[in-house]
């Protein structure tokens, strides 16, 4: 069996999972009836046979950050699978021995298998707690290899985002040199339109010097207020006839 990704055994695995929980075998400690014990049989053989395999595959991603939960995802299958199997063959054990016909069965006969079972059964829990204390086991190496995984990932995020921060920042350095740019602009306008209403007062004044000798008749008042008043009717129509057309 060949896999792309950890991505892809991730998903077996959990499929895998899905199928013992179908399967509706109960647990070593209780020995409830199995529901056709040969279709269970065939399923937990072909899921035994296929974790060695990713277990293999697993192997060439030991950089990968699930490594260590998958890997005890495999070991706890396969110990579920090896429980659910004695439990499986217990019962086609029991199921055969009910098919057959035995006229007479001496004592010793009827001991000896379930003496069988029961070492089978301390063997398998034996095996089962031999099994989880090596899933628990991890080297230096694997730990070091993990949280290196780990910081170059931070190594990339913290870096992708200093990129960002600092494109950021010039884009907003940029925007207010522009605006820098305007506010002068707008300054020497103004100093400017300052100067032009100076020598535009000035040469005001010295025309009402010259044409009044230094007074200001009434006559000369009216005519300014009306010009004024016309100037503003002017500027109400242009108003309101400009945006129509």
């Amino acid at each position: 069996m060949s896999l792309e990704s950890p991505k892809s055994i991730e998903s077996i695995l959990e499929q895998y999972t899905h199928e013992l929980k179908q399967l509706e075998i109960p647990s070593v400690l209780t020995f409830s009836e199995v529901r056709s014990p040969y279709i269970s049989q065939l399923k937990l053989n072909r899921l035994k046979n296929d974790l060695p395999n990713l277990l293999i595959n697993l192997n060439n991603f030991k950089n990968f950050k699930n490594y260590d939960r998958l890997r005890n995802t495999i070991v706890s299958l396969s110990n579920e699978i090896d429980e659910k199997l004695y439990i499986t063959k217990y019962h086609l054990k029991k199921e055969r021995k009910t098919q057959l016909v035995e006229v007479k069965e001496e004592p010793q006969q009827l001991q000896e298998p379930l003496l069988n079972e029961e070492e089978d059964l301390n063997e398998l829990r034996q095996r089962l707690i031999s099994d989880n204390s090596y899933s628990n086991y991890t080297t230096n190496d694997q730990q070091n290899d993990y949280h290196e995984s780990i910081q170059d990932d931070l190594y990339k995020d913290l870096t992708s985002l200093a990129s960002s921060l600092k494109n950021s920042a010039l884009s907003l350095s940029n925007k207010i040199i522009d605006d820098t740019k305007v506010l002068s602009k707008t300054s020497d306008n103004l100093y400017q339109n300052e100067s032009l209403m100076k020598v535009v007062g000035v040469n005001l004044n010295n025309y009402l010097l010259n044409k009044s000798s230094g007074k200001i008749s009434i006559w000369f008042l009216i005519k300014v207020m009306i010009s004024i008043f016309l100037l503003f009717l002017i500027m109400i129509l242009l108003i309101k006839i400009l945006p129509k057309m």
